[in-house]
């Protein structure tokens, strides 16, 4: 015998939680994500709860990724003990979706544009397609965690549209009349910024304008992660009953009431537990026909999701022909540039088995020199990050981005180790070099450059003689500074390339005798200025 009182006030509990858990996500984020906190708080908790996140990464990366095990393994056992809580409780995205479903979209919906239930098995599909990808090592672009979208749309959309706001309201007038000038390069800037932006833009308004089909469309019929854990809660102890003594089969809570259609219309004692989120909405009525109590008796029916071998077989075959695909873009090979990584970013073929593009990296960036990658840099790469020194160069100071990874696609770096970790090497282009041009004397790059990386250098040509910058591989890290201030600013003459990056999977960055070669050399250069 079970007892089938629900707790007091249901749906108000849940509201409750998803407001102080978005809440969280937000500070977390927006006010803790930076180079003073990131080293001592783990920000990126949220990302690292969810279990697809953890297996399918995992998978690709033919590792187990110690760090997401723990928030993987308790969000496993809440699911499988009370079914979809993580959806319908935690998860930002689904308070996001609900409150833009109630008080956005509100009315604009109609019950007549609601999809076909079955659609609701595309998600599964996806989530098929998805685990077979990752056989293949690959996670992005197609990888729909919905915190990674949370954190993604917040870091790339939110964020700079804040910021950009902040700096307009200081002087409208003046900021608008710059706003196209050559020192601001912005042409150059926008070239950049918006093809790796439009991906996330895209997924941005994918997500919210489903509500004028269907509540909660994007959980419904497209999460993967919502697949996955509804196979988790298949059998949940906390489940949804119906008092007979009080229905009289109106099938309001079936056809009007659940916002993830997880009730049977023929049947409205049984739920599909794959689709509940145990939000308490049908609950929520005067009659008190319904509750949600622990308990496993025939009183609670349980629905598994409904597939078909034709599901299962799409979305392997899917993921089969995914990755030719995806590599056969051939933008990598066509420019023969590869992006500038964060420093302590695995090397690249591993990199990209982990690197969820969530875009943490890049709201931890203090100077906004993390971006993320467009179509251009191949399909595999897109919104993964990568440095952009005409926007921003990385600061010596600063290991930020290196600790808010949820992956560890990017490795923990310690402040002593960053000057030695080298992310690329900046080139001088003496075609367009000022100085080097003989135009003037010019020592903009090496009065920059933190490294003592960059020496003027005197050559004879005949009756003249020519003198510019020229940079020390060894000691230049690529962090960009140089780029960032050059003279040129319509075309900067020196650039940072990917060329001569240390990236390794494990163990020290950089060996103890090459350490204090490059430590006296430039203790030396600094010295003789």
């Amino acid at each position: 015998m079970y007892d089938t009182k629900e707790p007091v006030m249901l749906r108000t509990i849940r509201i409750i939680s998803q407001c102080v858990f978005f809440l969280v996500f937000v500070i977390l984020l927006f006010f803790l994500n930076n180079q003073n906190f990131a080293h001592r708080l783990q920000t990126e908790i949220f990302l690292q709860l969810n279990p697809l996140v953890a297996l399918l990464s995992s998978i690709a990366s033919r590792k187990v990724i110690w760090a997401l095990l723990p928030g993987a393994v308790v969000v496993t056992v809440v699911t499988m003990l009370l079914g979809r809580v993580f959806c319908g409780w935690i998860c930002p995205l689904g308070a996001a979706i609900d409150f833009s479903d109630h008080f956005i979209i509100g009315k604009a919906r109609n019950i007549s544009r609601r999809p076909r239930i079955y659609i609701q098995r595309l998600k599964y599909v996806l989530l098929l397609f998805l685990a077979v990808l990752s056989m293949f090592g690959v996670l992005v672009p197609f990888f729909m965690d919905p915190i990674s979208i949370a954190t993604r749309i917040s870091a790339i959309i939110i964020d700079p549209s804040l910021q950009s706001i902040k700096a307009l309201s200081g002087n409208v007038v003046n900021d608008f009349s710059n706003l196209f000038s050559v020192e601001k390069k912005t042409g150059q800037i926008l070239s950049i910024v918006i093809p790796g932006s439009f991906a996330s833009l895209f997924i941005f308004i994918a997500v919210f304008i489903g509500g004028f089909w269907d509540r909660r469309f994007w959980c419904q019929y497209v999460c993967p992660t919502g697949a996955f854990l509804g196979l988790l809660s298949r059998f949940p102890l906390l489940r949804r009953f119906v008092h007979d003594d009080k229905c009289n089969s109106c099938h309001a809570c079936a056809t009007r009431q659940c916002p993830v259609r997880a009730i049977n219309h023929d049947s409205i004692k049984l739920t599909s537990s794959a689709e509940c989120i145990v939000c308490g909405v049908c609950s929520n009525n005067r009659r008190e026909c319904t509750s949600f109590a622990f308990g496993k008796t025939k009183a609670a029916p349980v629905q598994p999701p409904l597939l078909a071998r034709r599901h299962f077989i799409t979305g392997v075959l899917a993921g089969v022909l995914a990755p030719s695909v995806l590599r056969g873009t051939g933008a990598d090979n066509v420019l023969q540039v590869q992006p500038i990584r964060p420093p302590g970013s695995l090397p690249e073929e591993e990199f990209l088995t982990r690197c969820i593009a969530c875009g943490q990296c890049m709201k931890a960036c203090p100077n906004h020199a993390l971006h993320p990658c467009g179509f251009i840099d191949g399909l595999t790469k897109v919104n993964t990050p990568r440095l952009v020194p005409s926007i921003g160069y990385c600061e010596p100071g600063c290991t930020a981005c290196t600790h808010v990874c949820p992956t560890v696609a990017i490795r923990p770096v310690q402040a002593q180790d960053k000057p030695y970790i080298k992310i690329g090497t900046a080139v001088v282009n003496r075609n367009d070099c000022i100085a080097w041009r003989g135009e003037m004397k010019c020592l903009v790059c090496k009065t920059h450059c933190p490294y003592q990386a960059i020496e003027v250098q005197d050559i004879e040509c005949g009756e003249l003689t020519q003198s510019g910058p020229v940079i020390d591989k060894e000691l230049c890290t690529g962090c960009g500074i140089c780029e960032k201030y050059c003279a040129v600013s319509s075309n900067p003459a020196i650039k940072v390339h990917v060329y001569g990056e240390r990236r390794i999977s494990d163990g020290p960055f950089i060996t103890d005798k090459k350490r204090n070669r490059i430590s006296q050399k430039r203790k030396s250069n600094q010295e003789s200025q």
